[in-house]
């Protein structure tokens, strides 16, 4: 009778343990994306999933990862500073129009275009900034132009997007 009292008990200390594991896992697994007191605890990875939608042109992908409210400020900017070509953009249907625009997604579906690789990246607080440069020169042997990101979250929710096109001159 003690050894199978002792077989139950063990057994329920195993399927405890387990259990345990299995809940410690699907925890984590939702925590990429659940909003705590402190912020999003990996906002980088949202950028990422961002960038993936975006270039998969899954743009309802990428809605889902802005703030009903969010905006979006773009330009052009010169050597000396001058921004040219401005755009402020507010809300997920004013957005949704330039989701497949240069500085919003890392390829292209032109022949010859380059390809965007994230630089830099700095996640401070609330906010992750990173550059895009591309892998290649135009044909004619100039540089396309880098870019400038910073997005702002609102807990696990991209709350603004600040897309600067940093305009070579040769």
């Amino acid at each position: 009778m003690k050894e199978a009292t002792q077989i139950i008990v063990w057994t329920g200390l195993i399927i405890l343990l387990v259990g345990c594991s299995v809940a410690q896992a699907q925890s984590g697994a939702v925590a990429d994306v659940t909003p705590t007191s402190a912020g999003c605890p990996d906002p980088a990875s949202i950028v990422k999933a961002f960038y993936d939608a975006n270039d998969a042109a899954q743009f309802d992908a990428s809605l889902a990862l802005l703030a009903d409210d969010a905006t979006l400020d773009s330009w052009a900017q010169g050597i000396n500073g001058h921004h040219m070509v401005q755009k402020h953009l507010v809300g997920k249907d004013q957005i949704r129009a330039v989701l497949g625009n240069p500085g919003l997604r890392r390829n292209s579906d032109q022949p010859n275009s380059p390809i965007y690789h994230e630089t830099g990246l700095q996640v401070s607080g609330n906010k992750v900034t990173f550059g895009l440069e591309p892998d290649r020169a135009h044909p004619d042997g100039r540089p396309y132009n880098p870019y400038t990101v910073e997005i702002v979250f609102e807990g696990c929710k991209i709350k603004s997007l600040t897309v600067i096109e940093r305009v070579m001159w040769l």
